[in-house]
């Protein structure tokens, strides 16, 4: 059933659903049959299993064969028009375009030869050969290669037969490298997730797979190949957290995509911008990052992973520049959107914490939204959910807590706040000790402050001017940081003390 579903979805927007599915079309006479019946349960998820969808249509169990022999038509309907898709720009790219075409194109040749049609198969293989290979489709030009020496054989044309063999041999040789490559990157990947990997053996992993893809990139210089050999860069100098290597290749893989606009997806920009985003963060470079922000969403499927994934680091860029109506725009349409819900509980943990610092700027006086956040935000479940002390959520963990203390003190609950202040400084003395957490243990030492100096704001500023200075030379430190810390520390401290000087003088 879900097998059917998945295919069903990519041909009804891929296609004219009139000509392939008339019912599934508003009014259609063929919506009352067995079959519409059928398709439209499919598509609007009604039916979970088939034993629901054979009780619907025949009151019996999916083992029935008429159901059977239904579903097994429509299998068959739905493989059929696969071949039919509207492929073309310009809602997809000139590259996807291309390759569904030629796909489509290996897949006639094939079938005409197998029919006693070869000269026909010829010369449509033949034409698509061409294309494949200004389009760099190293596996299509494989088959259209062998398909074309093939006939040549037949048809007993040695000079033909030998240059296409010559080609099948120059693209087999280049398809095994594109394969090898992705092997490599793919069991990179499959090692990162296993815990007992010692970092001096991943280190050398990455290193091994950068070296080997690079060279074959230079044996075989293909599209594909190409991408491997910056995907293998990228994947090094993130691991090893040079962060500017990591955004001098995604700025490489960018010039190279923009120098080829006919191999070139929104994916793929997508991708490296992507890459970039995530290493400027690190280096506290938000401008950059943001800068980059709605051109890297726009490159992804709305609602999808990486268009999740784009959309928060926009958001961290956005409210570290304090331009807090961008970052509420971005806040409301990813948490607005239908499918939020269906996100892991890990992803929509970090949007609620978003929402949460919205909340805090708006108590803060750093901006002023249309419509007040108080109403909407459950702030008193927020503050009774501690969260628990994991080493893997020790980043968001911080901010977390740090939100509590700030609200606490907002309202005047300096006796919660400073509890939580300790369990602070508990927590910082016990994962917070890499050195890449400088900034965030200075701020720490800037809250602590607080209930040691009774939580009277001229003393707090008396006392902590060298820590304070401190903090703000931190900002500038070329040394990356794993906290991005959503509205910057110095603002946070400034704003929360005018807060209580507020409060206290009222």
């Amino acid at each position: 059933m879900e097998i059917l579903k998945e295919i069903l979805r990519i041909v009804t927007t891929k296609s004219d659903k009139a000509k392939v599915f008339p019912e599934l079309v508003e009014g259609d006479e063929a919506a009352s049959s067995l079959a519409g019946r059928y398709l439209i349960g499919i598509a609007s998820d009604q039916y979970a299993n088939d034993d629901e969808a054979a009780l619907d249509l025949y009151g019996t169990g999916s083992s029935d064969q008429r159901y059977r022999t239904l579903k097994s038509r429509t299998y068959e309907r739905l493989m059929h028009s696969v071949l039919f898709l509207q492929v073309k720009q310009p809602e997809h790219s000139e590259y996807l375009s291309y390759y569904y075409k030629c796909m489509r194109n290996q897949i006639a040749a094939q079938t005409l030869m197998r029919f006693a049609s070869r000269r026909a198969g010829y010369a449509i293989a033949l034409k698509t050969l061409t294309i494949a290979q200004k389009y760099q489709f190293t596996d299509i030009c494989v088959s259209l290669a062998v398909m074309l020496r093939e006939s040549a054989a037949v048809w007993n044309k040695r000079t033909t037969f030998l240059h296409h063999h010559r080609e099948a041999v120059r693209h087999m040789s280049a398809l095994k490298c594109e394969y090898d490559a992705d092997f490599l990157l793919d069991h990179l990947k499959m090692e990162m997730t296993v815990t007992s990997r010692k970092r001096s053996y991943l280190i050398d992993l990455h290193k091994d797979a950068m070296v080997k893809v690079e060279t074959m990139r230079k044996e075989h210089n293909t599209h594909g190949l190409r991408l491997s050999s910056f995907r293998a860069a990228v994947n090094y100098f993130d691991f090893v957290e040079d962060f500017s290597g990591v955004i001098n290749e995604c700025d490489s893989a960018i010039e190279y995509l923009n120098s080829v606009p006919h191999l070139s997806q929104r994916a793929r920009h997508g991708e490296f911008m992507l890459q970039k985003m995530t290493a400027a963060l690190y280096l506290r470079r938000y401008s950059e990052a943001f800068t980059l922000s709605d051109k890297c969403i726009d490159s992804f499927t709305v609602a999808g992973n990486n268009w999740y994934f784009a959309s928060d680091l926009a958001f961290v860029a956005a409210i570290n520049i304090q331009d807090y109506e961008k970052a509420e725009l971005l806040y409301t349409r990813a948490t607005t959107h239908r499918k939020y819900n269906m996100l892991s509980e890990n992803t929509r943990e970090r949007w609620i914490i978003y929402g949460a610092y919205l909340l805090l700027a708006e108590q803060l006086g750093l901006y002023a939204p249309q419509q007040s956040r108080a109403k909407t935000f459950r702030l008193s479940t927020y503050l009774n959910s501690l969260p628990e002390e994991s080493k893997s959520k020790k980043v968001y963990n911080v901010l977390i807590i740090v939100s509590h203390v700030f609200y606490l003190m907002i309202n005047g609950d300096y006796d919660t706040a400073e509890k939580r202040i300790d369990y602070l400084r508990v927590y910082s003395s016990r994962y917070l000790k890499e050195k890449h957490f400088n900034r965030v243990r200075i701020f720490l030492r800037l809250i602590q402050s607080f209930p040691k100096h009774s939580f009277i704001p001229s003393e707090i500023r008396k006392n902590t001017k060298d820590i304070y200075e401190e903090l703000v030379a931190s900002s500038h430190d070329p040394m990356p940081s794993e906290t991005n810390e959503l509205i910057p520390f110095e603002v946070m401290f400034e704003s929360l003390l005018k807060t209580v000087e507020k409060s206290t003088t009222t």
